[in-house]
């Protein structure tokens, strides 16, 4: 009986070489895992994606409703009505204008007065004797 005995070094090899096949298969497995639960997440965003734009659009067309229907009760008001609201807004901005001027003369009213003491401090001149004691 003749017994056929491998080089320590094939065996080696071929070990080796079982251990890169099964880390390959491992790896190609990976990817493939990876590369379908990525595909998945793109599905589910998609989706997502889908369902926020048909929601905004949705916002949108009953903004557009509501703006519509704002516009109709405007048309449907009497123009005296409008115009009433007019006159009354433009009164008001007329009084208040007036009333801004009537503050803006007192506050340089009140600042030339300042001014004046001021100048008069500074010049050492009392225009105004103390009060008697």
């Amino acid at each position: 009986m003749t017994q056929i005995t491998a080089p320590f070094g094939i065996v080696m090899l071929t070990i080796m070489a079982v251990l890169v096949a099964i880390y390959f298969m491992y790896t190609v497995g990976l990817e493939t895992a990876a590369l379908l639960e990525v595909k998945r997440y793109a599905r589910e965003l998609l989706a997502a994606r889908k369902l926020a734009d048909e929601a905004e659009a949705s916002r949108f067309s009953e903004l557009k409703k509501w703006l519509e229907g704002e516009l109709a009760g405007l048309k449907a008001q009497s123009p005296t009505g409008l115009e009433a609201r007019l006159q009354a807004i433009a009164e008001r901005i007329d009084r208040l204008e007036d009333e801004l001027r009537e503050d803006i003369e007192k506050a340089g009213n009140t600042l030339a007065a300042y001014i004046g003491e001021l100048e008069d401090q500074i010049t050492g001149q009392d225009r105004h004797p103390p009060p008697p004691r």
